[in-house]
């Protein structure tokens, strides 16, 4: 019996919607629990990246619910960052940056 296959754009979809049905619950699973902790756990990534950040304009793409870009707008000079997924974006714009 022959399988049907999903076509690229049916991936792209299953992709975005399983994206978009969990933003209420990301940081929650993700462990966010506020900007002070995210810095303590990406610690080891900051300082490997902190030194290329410094004074440069950032373009943050996929940047979900803004973990990320609160720690990059610490260190870089201007930060734009954008999602996909509008709610994803509400939820970065909730956090203090």
């Amino acid at each position: 019996m022959k399988h049907p296959t999903m076509s690229t754009l049916d991936i792209i979809e299953d992709m975005n919607r399983y994206y978009s049905d969990r933003v209420p619950y990301h940081d929650g699973y993700m462990g966010y629990s506020g900007n002070a902790e995210m810095e303590k756990l990406l610690s080891p990534l900051i300082a490997r990246l902190e030194k290329h950040l410094a004074g440069k304009n950032v373009l943050e793409l996929a940047c979900g619910t803004g973990n990320w870009t609160q720690v990059i707008c610490k260190r870089a000079r201007s930060v734009v960052a954008t999602d996909l997924f509008e709610g994803y974006l509400e939820l970065a714009r909730k956090k203090q940056f």
